[in-house]
């Protein structure tokens, strides 16, 4: 609460303390003291009945589960000090970030760095994560390449590629995780061509791609100028034996069909020899984003035939391609399944359903769905 953050981290500190004599304490009794003086061992092993085994190892597991939860708990709060730092507050004061880190209270390892740096990442907190960064220099562990790594997505997160990019340059010793972590942060932000520069770059520096990277490489390839690049790692690809993997699949159709070669992402999607519901929702995509809506509605059926279990975003992609009056019957099909899942109070799936019921000439039915919707965007 409020109190906790005001008054710093010794008092959490300590009540871990005594937590832990705590629970080294009950340990010791559950280890040494009869469960049962009436009942008789089921079988002993090295003096002990196995009853107490059990009763010792239920005991270490609860403490263990309990010092997880208050460290989770002081991370948590370091978290919300940290973030209240550096804005005014209700006096006009103001409390420095970098004096809260630099408090002699204030120790953090870096499994705490690395747990807030994501925290700040997954927030977008850009000003909160660079006062991590430099307290993490200051404490001589911006050497370690697991911090970096999590500062370079962190930074990729928050859009600061600059930074990202200073970070990795840094690096004393890069792994493909590195490469790639930075690869993301330039497709993830819309600068595929650099992405694909850096794939480049990374293949001449003798860092060989794994299939994390080619997922990767894959989404910063979007349009029809990236399919020869698309092509190119697509050899690549299938050089390294990566081809039959579900998701790289997956990704193939989907950098097909963005980069224009229905062709292409068809002759893949029929090739793999293992499909999920997300390698059917790209094929049902790319029909509709090319304009084959009705094409798109018969893979939707075939896959029901083949028992894959539609999810919210099959529904969303083969609405899409419910375009027209002769479509409004199937579109009425695939509402009633909906309606059987549970996806009609998503709001992306009520869209679809306005949008869908819009296209087919039923605009009483899509304002039904609009008004029943509990959300809307």
């Amino acid at each position: 609460g409020p109190a906790e953050l005001t008054h710093g981290m010794a008092a959490p500190r300590s009540r871990v303390g005594v937590l832990s004599r705590g629970l080294k304490v009950a340990r010791q009794k559950l280890l040494f003291t009869p469960s049962s003086r009436d009942r008789p061992p089921a079988c002993t092993c090295g003096g002990m009945g196995f009853g107490r085994h059990i009763d010792a190892l239920r005991c270490s597991y609860f403490a263990d589960d309990m010092a997880n939860r208050v460290r989770e708990r002081r991370r948590r709060s370091m978290l919300a000090e940290l973030a209240l730092c550096d804005r005014p507050a209700g006096d006009g004061s103001r409390k420095s970030s970098r004096d809260w880190l630099d408090r002699p209270c204030t120790r953090l390892d870096s499994e705490t760095f690395a747990y807030l740096v994501r925290r700040c990442g997954n927030g977008k907190a850009l000003f909160e994560g660079k006062c991590l960064h430099a307290h993490i220099i200051k404490s001589g562990l911006d050497g370690e390449r697991f911090l970096a790594n999590l500062l370079v997505e962190m930074y990729g997160k928050c859009g600061a590629l600059g930074d990202a990019r200073e970070v990795f340059a840094k690096m004393r010793q890069r792994n493909v995780f590195s490469w790639t972590i930075l690869i993301a942060a330039y497709g993830q932000n819309g600068i595929g061509y650099e992405a694909l520069q850096l794939f480049q770059q990374m293949q001449v520096e003798g860092v060989v791609p794994d299939k994390v990277t080619f997922v990767t490489v894959l989404s910063a390839c979007v349009n029809e100028a990236d399919l020869a690049e698309g092509r190119r790692i697509h050899n690549c690809i299938v050089a390294r034996g990566f081809e039959a993997d579900v998701t790289v699949g997956t990704a193939l159709v989907n950098m097909y069909a963005k980069c224009g070669s229905l062709q292409d992402a068809c002759i893949v999607f029929n090739r793999m020899p293992e499909r999920n519901v997300v390698s059917w929702n790209a094929m049902i995509a790319a029909y509709t984003q090319h304009g084959h809506g009705e094409a798109a509605l018969q893979l939707f059926q075939q896959m029901q035939r083949e028992c894959v279990i539609a999810d919210k975003f099959t529904f969303i992609g083969a609405l899409s391609a419910c375009a027209s009056e002769a479509a409004l019957a199937e579109g009425k099909g695939m509402h009633a399944f909906i309606l059987g899942r549970g996806f009609e109070s998503d709001i992306a799936v009520g869209n679809a359903l306005v949008r869908m019921y819009g296209k087919c000439g039923r605009p009483k039915d899509a304002w039904v769905i609009f008004d029943k919707m509990r959300e809307r965007d």
